[in-house]
């Protein structure tokens, strides 16, 4: 009876262990980022880490379990029903996979996709492979655990507070920002008339850490910044844009975005859109918590050994200038080439080098310390024979720190002198 007891108890932790290995989603984003039900929108799911991304799922064909609970009573199931966990009804549920990453994608339209997508707030489910065994799957997404997909409420700006604003809020250069307007609460230039917009088109200027003169979104009528009217609201507009591929309509890249601009106009000019006292609108990006990670392959080598070192970035990467405490806000954009500054005793030592990108999301040096290799790509004359260990931080192309709070090294790598 020991023994059967014994095993058991082994049996539910092993369960216990197997049932969190499921894996949350690492990230979930939509295309618009705000969007109403009746409009087709596509839902973004990172499942870094999760079990659908392990090796014996990979390959898999991954789909969207949708549900509606007593947990999440806001949320739906689809039309189509889910059937049974075994004998999944997968039609129209099927995610497709970006560029060979871990993320996927699905679009629908709600009203047209789920039971009750006219009056939903907000979208649960979980991420799982098909009917074959064994099936895998990710943690919920949804109210319970933090992560449910909400709808934009557009209340406040439809009766005019705030007149306009950028959503998210924590906007991000390499994920979808919508700007929206409600034409008849903006005001003229110089804070005069309000509602110069209504009835007409409705075109925006929109620029990073202020405005560009040269700017392509100032050209007359210039079909790239034109805003779509929202259906169902008389006076909301909506920009859609990311700024990685939009920026290349702004004449200048700003590399780092601490804020976004913007205004509306008629495409001519003669109307505008603007904030109280006909100022322009303006949004500062919004920093959450840094997230990277850093790994040693071996822990601890010599001068003599080939090291590996492998940074992991977050998503959204949080940028301080050097120097500056507490972190600056902002974002990369563009092409993100990483670079690591090596610090001996407190101090840079010598130049930075380029990190690999792998394609995957980490970046990769690979170094032997007492290598010419290694000394030229630092350009010093000569390298510190014992440093026992070396400090690291990471930049971007231009030089802007990748780095939380503080001013020492954030990484150490062990050396020893054989």
């Amino acid at each position: 009876m020991k023994f059967l007891y014994s095993a058991v108890f082994f049996l539910l932790i092993s369960l216990a262990e197997l049932w969190a290995q499921n894996g949350t989603v690492a990230d979930i984003w939509t295309s618009p980022a705000a969007f109403t039900r009746d409009q087709p929108v596509t839902l973004y799911f990172d499942v870094t880490g999760t079990k659908v991304a392990t090796p014996g799922a990979t390959g898999s064909t991954l789909y969207c379990w949708f549900f509606k609970s007593s947990n999440n009573p806001n949320a739906s199931n689809p039309k189509v029903p889910n059937g049974e966990w075994t004998n999944f009804n997968t039609g129209g549920k099927a995610l497709t996979r970006v560029n060979g990453s871990n993320v996927y994608k699905i679009t629908l339209t709600p009203t047209e996709f789920f039971e009750d997508g006219a009056t939903m707030t907000e979208i649960a489910g979980l991420i799982r492979t098909g009917n074959g065994d064994p099936i895998y799957q990710t943690d919920n997404f949804d109210a319970e655990n933090g992560q449910s997909i909400k709808f934009f409420n557009y209340t406040g700006l439809n009766n005019g507070s705030p007149i306009s604003l950028a959503v998210p809020e924590r906007f991000s250069s390499s994920r979808p920002i919508s700007i929206v307007v409600n034409v008849r609460a903006a005001w003229g230039e110089g804070g005069g008339e309000q509602g110069q917009l209504v009835g007409q088109n409705v075109f925006i200027w929109l620029g990073a850490n202020g405005f560009s003169d040269g700017s392509k979104f100032n050209s007359l009528l210039n079909a790239k910044a034109k805003c779509r009217k929202l259906s169902g609201y008389e006076n909301l507009y909506q920009y859609d844009f990311v700024a990685d591929t939009t920026i290349s309509g702004w004449d200048t890249n700003p590399g780092v975005i601490n804020q976004l601009n913007w205004l509306f106009n008629n495409g001519t000019w003669d109307k505008t859109a603007r904030n109280v006292g006909g100022k322009d609108f303006s949004q500062d990006g919004i920093v959450d918590v840094f997230s990277q990670a850093f790994s040693v392959f071996p822990q601890e080598f010599t001068t003599l050994d080939l090291g590996l070192l492998t940074y992991t970035p977050s998503l959204d990467i949080p940028v301080a200038e050097e120097g500056e405490t507490p972190l600056g806000q902002g974002i990369l954009t563009g092409s993100i080439n990483i670079y690591g500054q090596f610090y001996l005793n407190g101090s840079p030592y010598g130049d930075r080098v380029r990190f690999a990108n792998n394609g995957d999301g980490t970046y990769s040096y690979y170094m032997i310390y007492r290598s010419e290799a290694f000394r030229t790509a630092l350009g010093l004359a000569s390298l510190d024979p014992s440093p026992n260990s070396l400090g690291i931080k990471f930049t971007n192309q231009q030089g802007a720190y990748i780095t939380p709070e503080g001013d020492d090294p954030p990484f150490e790598i062990n050396i020893k002198t054989p």
